[in-house]
């Protein structure tokens, strides 16, 4: 019981990491396009 409850939080943590990843990279590459847009 213990160990699938430690895998499921587990997984989840992989999961939401991956997805703030992804947003912080949307960002950066938001951010990157619009810096050369300016210049």
């Amino acid at each position: 019981m213990g160990i699938i409850m430690l895998e499921e939080f587990a997984r989840t943590q992989i999961a939401e990491e991956e997805m703030h990843e992804a947003e912080l990279k949307k960002m950066l590459r938001d951010n990157f396009r619009s810096d050369i847009l300016l210049f």
